[in-house]
């Protein structure tokens, strides 16, 4: 999909581009991985984040 969106763009077949929005799920996230890996712990966890 982004091949074909910047294949549209270049073409100039969806006109000026003003605002874009994506979505990028984490399948991992349905799930408290976090509990199984101590490793995993920063991922959900902000302040391990950093």
């Amino acid at each position: 999909m982004v091949k074909q969106a910047r294949q549209l763009v270049r073409e100039g077949k969806l006109g000026t581009i003003r605002k874009i929005m994506v979505e990028y799920p984490q399948g991992w996230l349905s799930t408290l991985i976090e509990n199984e890996s101590p490793l995993a712990a920063w991922r959900t966890d902000p302040e391990k984040g950093d």
